[in-house]
């Protein structure tokens, strides 16, 4: 018997179980559930968290169990606010928050029919490319026999080749060449690690443009040259975009965002150059695609594809015969759970604006799944304003974070009825 009780013990889960049913208060309210209700199963746990159920100062890591498996990101708020919301609401016990009814919404899953592990193979692939391309194109002096390459400059013969003398002349030869091409205030900007990448990619252009010019008066190949050219423009569109997280995300709204922004980026930066967006620039370049990109996977054809899934949303006939819809609560964040809107708005507001919270004025709705995780953040003030003389209820829209785009309507409309 002993044997199986410390088994028991060495479970975290079964400790955190255990720990917390005597950690509950046992004269709870009568509107809290009873705690063999309540424990049953995690699940049950959470459930009732998202229906108002109080705590105590002494339960943290009961609300921390809460907070890490079900809010989007738990790490959005400062260690110490349960202390103090706790210190807030023993000194203002009259603060609450108005119980607004719950709504159900439903929502096409289009994710489930997206390749992720695919996409995510892609973005890792194209991440290491435009890494390797960045070093290369940047870094002229450590890659020396790239760029010799790369404009097509004249090779030693075999036997020169194996003389060193004859070889570290050639180099000397190819760095005297390169000072015609790049000036030395611009071999320092492209070496500067915190020179911005848009402007480095600008300056290598015209650097290569110049390049490309020359070869073909000596009758050289400018093919290198001009897939050089398009990826130096590509890899400057990807800056501030970590596409790899955003697929790890598997949030198809955010991913044709990301893709979108991206091809925004580098069609303005074509257009700097003279061309009317970046796919003429490839084609007036002859280059087929950015390295890293191919014919059967690039950006344009999965922002298609994803666009064409996002289209699809709207169309649910039959929510019981349609396995792809997500049943989802549209809710009122309890007291305890407003101070923590960061956490499911993946904003800052827990941490700058943390007391706001408590503001009888100010609500926050949430979208809760079926397994009772939410996500978004909706930020609602109520107030009073005058028509014809009369004095009437008013709700200010006053921020929407880290909402789905396809569940901004269904969200709102869900309020709307809540505050009705």
């Amino acid at each position: 018997m002993f044997s199986f009780i410390k088994y028991l013990f060495k479970d975290k889960f079964i400790q955190l179980f255990l720990i917390s049913f005597l950690c509950l208060n046992s004269s709870l309210s009568a509107t809290q559930k009873k705690c063999e209700d309540i424990f049953s199963n995690p699940y049950s746990f959470n459930k009732a968290m998202t229906k108002n159920l109080l705590l105590q100062a002494h339960q943290k890591q009961l609300f921390d169990f809460y907070k890490n498996s079900s809010f989007y990101n738990p790490n959005k708020v400062h260690e110490y606010s349960f202390k103090d919301m706790m210190k807030i609401l023993k000194e203002y016990p009259e603060l609450s928050k108005i119980p607004f009814r719950e709504h159900i919404i439903h929502i096409k899953d289009v994710e489930s029919k997206i390749n992720y592990k695919n996409l995510e193979q892609f973005a890792i692939s194209l991440n290491k490319s435009n890494s390797r391309v960045k070093n290369n194109l940047f870094k002229i002096k450590e890659n020396l026999g790239w760029w010799k390459i790369l404009l097509d400059y004249p090779k030693l013969d075999k036997e020169s080749q194996k003389d060193k003398l004859k070889k570290q002349e050639h180099n000397l030869e190819f760095l005297e060449y390169l000072d015609t091409l790049i000036d030395k205030k611009s071999f320092e900007n492209l070496n500067k690690p915190d020179y911005p990448t848009y402007e480095k990619s600008l300056l290598l252009y015209t650097i290569l443009e110049k390049a490309s010019d020359i070869n073909l008066t000596q009758n050289r190949s400018i093919k290198r040259i001009s897939q050089a050219m398009v990826d130096a423009i590509h890899i400057a569109s990807f800056r501030n975009s970590n596409l790899t997280e955003v697929i790890k995300s598997k949030n198809l709204e955010i991913l044709v965002n990301t893709l979108n922004l991206i091809q925004i980026k580098r069609d303005k930066l074509a257009k700097e150059l003279g061309f009317k967006d970046f796919l003429d620039l490839q084609s007036l370049l002859e280059v087929e695609h950015a390295t890293g990109l191919t014919k059967n996977q690039n950006i344009e054809d999965i922002i298609f594809s994803s666009e064409q899934l996002l289209e699809s949303v709207n169309e649910i006939k039959d929510i019981s015969k349609d396995s792809s819809v997500k049943i989802l609560r549209v809710r009122p964040l309890s007291i305890l759970e407003a101070p923590y809107r960061g956490c499911m708005g993946n904003d800052c507001s827990s941490r700058e604006y943390f007391e706001e919270a408590f503001d009888p004025n100010f609500h926050y709705f949430t979208l809760t799944d079926e397994d009772n995780k939410s996500i978004g953040q909706v930020t609602v003030v109520l107030g009073t304003s005058k028509k014809e003389g009369k004095e009437i209820k008013t709700a200010f829209l006053d921020k929407i974070q880290n909402v789905p785009l396809n569940r901004i309507l269904p969200i709102m409309e869900g309020i709307r009825l809540s505050l009705k």
